[in-house]
């Protein structure tokens, strides 16, 4: 398994049963654990084949949250660690093609500490916006009606009176 496959896994594992905010430095810690372990020597796949599996790491981690943040320390490995200053407030990375090119995704929102980026979600904020198109067209529409209603008539008269003056004036 690559990197790239192990953090997708790990991300998709962790959002199942947490927000993006929540998760966002663990998936950090394991991508910068990877690439530092590279950058000694190290294959790629052999690091990721050292780690647990990611549904174990998420389960793990979800599972000692709770008692983690009654003691301000966060579980990476199964090992209570004190939070490092460097994972806090960090900006959540991962790699979504081949190229090696860091994609920034930025924090979702959420209800209850779930992300909404389910299907229900999407099928609700596409019902959102197609209400606020239909209430733009009937505003647009209303705008159009009265002035078809009103000012196309006024300035069509407007502008036979003045024809009418101006043929009148010239026939003087």
């Amino acid at each position: 398994m690559t990197k790239r496959e192990f953090l997708g896994r790990l991300e998709e594992a962790m959002l199942e049963q947490m927000d993006i905010s929540e998760a966002a430095p663990h998936i950090r810690y394991y991508q910068d654990y990877i690439e530092n372990e590279v950058r000694k020597g190290r294959d790629e796949e052999e690091v990721v084949a050292s780690l647990p599996n990611p549904r174990l790491i998420a389960k793990n981690l979800v599972n000692n949250s709770k008692s983690a943040n009654k003691y301000n320390s966060d579980v990476y490995t199964g090992n209570t660690q004190r939070k490092s200053d460097s994972y806090r407030n960090t900006e959540y990375s991962y790699y979504d093609d081949g190229s090696n090119q860091r994609k920034h995704q930025s924090v979702s929102f959420s209800v209850n500490g779930k992300p909404l980026n389910s299907l229900w979600m999407k099928i609700a904020l596409i019902a959102i916006l197609i209400v606020i198109a239909v209430v733009v067209i009937v505003i647009i529409s209303g705008i159009l009606w009265l002035f078809a209603k009103f000012v196309l008539p006024v300035i069509l008269i407007v502008g036979v009176i003045s024809l009418i003056i101006n043929i009148v004036k010239r026939n003087l």
